[in-house]
């Protein structure tokens, strides 16, 4: 009775929402699980069910297997327009059913969060689970991708079908106990980096033992081709693969390493980028192994299925080009990605930043954290083609300190404290693009400074109403202030958890007569042969506690692995990275 209570409710509630024309994505659901706490659990389910989870790209690839889907005749339940938490999902689930509960369709296709899995998975068994990857993440919300990996592996079921992404080697080792496993993956490309990109990698060691990865290439932060120098741990073989990119014709080419005599298959791709191409990817191997034909799929992309522009949009006004680039708020990766992008694209640029959660940092009972700043690879606006950075919002001061850090000329920065003065602030004389970066939820306040330029553009106001940036320097810090002391920051690799490199970043702009060592993992530390003025070891994950004790460095540089050490006679335990017990001891 609570159940059909629940129901009731739910339905009732969805009913309001519709007439109000309101979309309420979790109400429905939040009412339900109130009557009945076992709501997922006891409302029917379709009968075949498939979730996309990850830390980025999950809601472009969720949202183009839908359309891809819906394209090849099939009659999809979708939480598009709703919420990818339990609520959401169980909202989505009201909308689909009966009033008894009875599912109307029986295909599912719904983004899910990866925290969320804990609560909704026990309850609801997908056929094809799809992870994209795992990265860290806001760090109030997910923390590290090392506690998302743990929640999220052991919420799977023995029978889903894993389809997972073979360059990432974190979320490619998900749930042993799932033996169902696709695997996808991106051959090497032209534009690729030797090793891992940007100044906080997610994966600094082997997740099997512990020692140096040795990469071939990286395509997109830590995802490429790797293996361990120690164990051989390395990427798994996929089972779709991309072996060529034609970005003039708009086409990649995928190779099913399954199937007999691996065939290969030509997809278009609307808008080229490294993150566009792993989503459509992702999207095709799913529909795939949903028993949609690779002709299908082409066609359904040639007809103009394709990724959507929410995340990237631009126009062209009086000859200059504004773009629009979004990214995944207080997220790292995802920002330092759109930032490379805005380097990339070709001549002279003016960039307005709105990347604070506009309603966030205006409301004075919530705080942002903004250590996210220091995972950040702002220190790519150094390019000279981008000539001045706009720095809009409540909390544009924390912003301005970490662009002043990254080596930005403070000349190119102006501070501001909304939309319309961004707007007024910028320089468009002799600039051939306008780009605002912005979080995906300061969606008006982008509207609003897209406004302001394009009617100055339209009238040919090019010059900036204040000329003086508000971002200058104070007192300089004199050149020698420091000389003397020797600073050694232990495993900067490991240390950026919570952003606190940047307190060692900082550290180096007071003190530049100083000396700083950067010891990484596996090395021998400078304090152990000579004396340093100071060490900084910032905060790092428990694993990397496990990984990098103090004593382990020196066990390992005084004697040969497998020899034992002097922590006690009857340690049972060869010295290796990770042993807990061995002590400081050189020979």
């Amino acid at each position: 009775m609570r159940f059909y209570a629940a129901m009731a409710a739910g339905k009732a509630a969805n009913a309001v929402l519709t007439a109000l024309r309101r979309a309420g994505g979790q109400l429905p659901g939040v009412i339900a699980g109130k009557i009945d706490p076992q709501f997922l659990a006891h409302i029917d389910k379709p009968e075949h069910i498939v979730f996309v989870t990850g830390t980025n790209g999950k809601t472009t690839t969720a949202n183009l297997l839908d359309d891809l889907l819906v394209d090849n005749g099939f009659d999809l339940a979708t939480n598009r327009a709703g919420s990818n938490t339990i609520n959401g999902i169980g909202s989505s689930l009201i909308k689909n059913a009966t009033l008894s509960g009875e599912q109307r369709k029986q295909v599912a296709c719904m983004e899910l969060d990866e925290l969320s899995s804990r609560l909704v998975l026990p309850h609801i068994t997908p056929d094809l689970l799809l992870v994209c990857n795992l990265y860290r993440d806001s760090f109030m919300r997910n923390a590290n991708p090392d506690y998302i990996f743990s929640v999220l592996s052991a919420s799977i079921s023995p029978e889903t079908e894993l389809v997972l992404n073979a360059d990432d080697l974190i979320s490619c080792r998900l749930a042993p106990q799932a033996k169902k496993r696709t695997y996808y993956s991106i051959g090497r490309l032209a534009d690729d980096t030797d090793d891992p990109q940007g100044i906080a990698c997610d994966l600094t060691a082997c997740p099997e033992c512990g020692s140096a990865l040795e990469y071939d290439y990286c395509h997109l932060r830590h995802l490429g081709k790797a293996r361990c120098t120690r164990c051989g741990f390395t990427n798994p073989e996929p089972d779709f693969e991309v072996v060529r990119v034609d970005r003039e014709a708009g086409t990649f080419t995928v190779r099913e390493n399954r199937e007999p005599g691996a065939p290969e298959h030509d997809y278009r791709i609307a808008t080229y980028s490294i993150t566009n191409l792993y989503n459509l990817l992702a999207a095709v191997t799913v529909a795939r192994r949903m028993g949609v034909s690779a002709d299908a799929i082409a066609a359904s992309l040639d007809r103009g299925i394709n990724i959507t522009k929410l995340r990237y949009s631009d126009e062209e006004i009086a000859g200059v080009r504004l773009i629009n680039a979004a990214a995944k708020g207080e997220n790292s990766t995802a920002t330092s990605t759109a930032i490379q992008n805005i380097c990339r694209e070709p001549g002279r640029k003016a960039v307005a930043f709105i990347m604070s959660d506009y309603y966030l940092a205006t409301n004075p009972y919530s705080s942002e954290y903004t250590g996210w700043y220091y995972q950040t690879d702002f220190e790519y606006l150094v390019d000279p083609l981008v000539e001045q950075v706009v720095v809009v919002g409540a909390r544009g001061e924390d912003l301005m300190l970490r662009l002043l850090l990254a080596g930005v000329d403070p000349a190119r920065i102006t501070l501001v404290p909304d939309a319309e003065a961004g707007a007024r602030a910028l320089r468009l004389s002799g600039i051939d693009n306008v780009v605002v970066a912005y979080d995906i939820f300061n969606g008006d306040q982008v509207k609003r400074l897209n406004a302001g330029v394009r009617e100055r553009l339209e009238k040919g106001d090019l010059e900036p109403e204040t000329a003086a940036p508000s971002g200058s320097a104070s007192a300089p810090v004199p050149a020698g202030q420091g000389a003397g002391c020797t600073v050694e920051i232990l495993y900067p690799e490991f240390g950026n958890q919570a952003g606190d490199n940047g307190n060692a970043l900082y550290l180096r702009s007071c003190l530049p007569g100083a000396t700083f060592i950067e010891t990484a993992y596996g090395e021998e530390p400078a304090f152990a042969t000579r004396d340093v003025s100071a060490v900084i070891l910032a905060s790092v994950t428990e694993r990397h506690q496990q990984l990098a004790p103090p004593s382990c460095w020196a066990a390992r540089s005084a004697r040969p692995m497998g020899e034992r050490c002097r922590a006690s006679a009857s340690c049972p335990s060869p010295c290796v990275p990770t042993c807990p017990n061995a002590i400081f001891a050189r020979p």
